[in-house]
């Protein structure tokens, strides 16, 4: 009997001791946060360094409808091009943006190509921009991620008031990898109209250790300041993901009732604006060679407007 009760306790010990360890291991591997770009998988503009285009309307797609070609043999990659076709069934669903195919006169459009990693320009840079998946490792939520940088949105962690809600640990971050941890500056066009720091966005880096980042692979480079150990996914967009979405793209901006003869700004361009009149949107053109102004909540001279950068 005290044989059989010994080995019950060795068992019970060693399950107790593997459940420890697995709460304790770090997250599965995020492959867009390896990607060797800006930020590991910004890509430059074609005009100039990166931006966050939240406060630069030209860099938003017009009225919210971003267009997209597979300029790869989707009949060969089936797999690929229904987990793109999920992603963009996901961002779609929130009822803000509409991402849909390309027409043969369509100038602006996303062009979704096969790569060793992932890869997207922040907002629309007009013409033809690319958006690189890696098609051995592709899920959702990465290219999730990657559409929502073609949106126009950046990282969570990079945010300028990151360091209230997160410490980085820049001592075990490898040299060549600390500009993926660079905190954007007001001069990078990031605006937070939403202040709420959203520490599982779709957005934000994960707690992942990587050989690539980390000096010390047994310790973290980044953990959230309150103890809590979420950080990051690439599985949905979140609900501040979703209310970004919305705020940037002027999203049912006139369903509050005290919002009735405000005037918001038309996304993509800076002509226009959005009136609300008893909870309905109504878009108008300013008068010839001016630009809405957000801060002045009228048309005005576009140096003054300050819509775009």
């Amino acid at each position: 009997m005290n044989v059989k009760i010994a080995a019950a306790v060795m068992i019970l010990l060693l399950v107790c001791g593997l459940a420890l360890t697995a709460s304790r291991s770090p997250q599965t591997p995020v492959i867009d946060e390896r990607s060797p770009n800006l930020e590991a998988d910004i890509l430059p503009d074609k005009n100039r360094y990166v931006r966050m285009v939240l406060r630069d309307n030209q860099r938003l797609w017009v009225g919210g409808n971003m267009s997209y070609r597979l300029d790869f043999d989707a009949d060969s990659n089936i797999y690929v091009r229904d987990v793109i076709n999920t992603a963009i069934d996901k961002i779609n669903e929130v009822g803000c943006v509409h991402i849909s195919p390309a027409g043969d006169a369509t100038t602006d459009y996303v062009s979704f190509r096969l790569g060793a990693n992932y890869s997207s320009q922040i907002g629309r840079q007009g013409g033809v921009q690319v958006l690189t998946v890696d098609p051995d490792t592709i899920h959702v939520g990465s290219v999730i991620h990657q559409l929502m940088h073609a949106l126009g949105f950046g990282h969570e962690h990079n945010r300028p008031d990151r360091d209230l809600y997160v410490t980085v640990d820049f001592s075990n971050i490898k040299e060549e990898a600390r500009h993926l941890f660079t905190k954007y500056t007001p001069d990078s066009g990031f605006e937070g109209e939403v202040d709420e720091y959203d520490y599982t966005s779709i957005m934000h880096a994960t707690g992942a250790y990587y050989e690539e980042i980390n000096i010390d692979i047994s310790k973290p480079v980044i953990w959230r300041n309150d103890g809590e150990l979420e950080l990051g996914q690439r599985s949905m967009l979140t609900d501040l993901d979703k209310l970004r979405l919305k705020v940037t793209y002027s999203c049912d901006v006139c369903i509050p009732p005290e919002n009735n003869g405000l005037l918001f700004r038309y996304p993509g361009d800076c002509t226009k604006f959005i009136e609300c009149s008893n909870t309905f949107p109504f878009v108008f053109d300013c008068p010839d060679d001016l630009h809405y102004s957000r801060a002045g909540n009228k048309c005005d001279y576009p140096y003054l407007a300050n819509c775009t950068a």
